[in-house]
């Protein structure tokens, strides 16, 4: 007579040793080609994009805080 037990109200076999069940890990054959193929997967054409607008953005900034800095100076050495 096999051991029997008792798990969430139902009756279940007693088994000895690590008993796992599972599904093998198989890699995908079709998103390693596309890897292989299309390049852009990898390395990602929007972060280049978003690097180049926030490097445009940036430039930008730096310009109007120079400007604001240029006009307090002329202001200050107006007043002096």
């Amino acid at each position: 007579m096999k051991n029997k037990g008792f798990e969430n109200g139902n009756v279940v076999p007693i088994v000895s040793g690590n008993v796992q069940s599972f599904w093998p890990t198989i890699p995908n054959i079709e998103r390693q080609r596309d890897l292989r193929v299309y390049h852009v997967l990898n390395t990602g054409m929007g972060d280049s994009a978003m690097k180049t607008y926030l490097e445009a953005q940036w430039t930008e900034e730096l310009h109007r805080r120079k400007h604001i800095i240029a006009k307090q100076q002329a202001r200050l050495a107006d007043l002096t």
